[in-house]
């Protein structure tokens, strides 16, 4: 649910630097795909591999996710 994708969220942003997948060393790859996998049960998605890869920033994320109807 939206409280499991939050919680996930939140987990890599409490690492040092900006929101993106380079600037937060906790955002690995294994921490990428549980989030990508979190946020597509939480909001009954299935995302595009580009969009999954692509999905490297919060803002980025953001722009994805809304491109699949998400309302943020």
């Amino acid at each position: 649910d939206v409280f499991l994708a939050a919680s996930a969220v939140h987990r890599i942003l409490m690492g040092s630097g900006p929101a993106t997948l380079s600037g937060i060393p906790e955002w690995d790859s294994i921490s990428h795909m549980e989030l990508m996998t979190i946020l597509e049960q939480a909001f009954s998605i299935e995302m595009d591999i580009d969009d999954i890869i692509d999905f490297s920033s919060y803002e980025t994320g953001k722009t994805i996710l809304r491109k699949y109807g998400v309302k943020l």
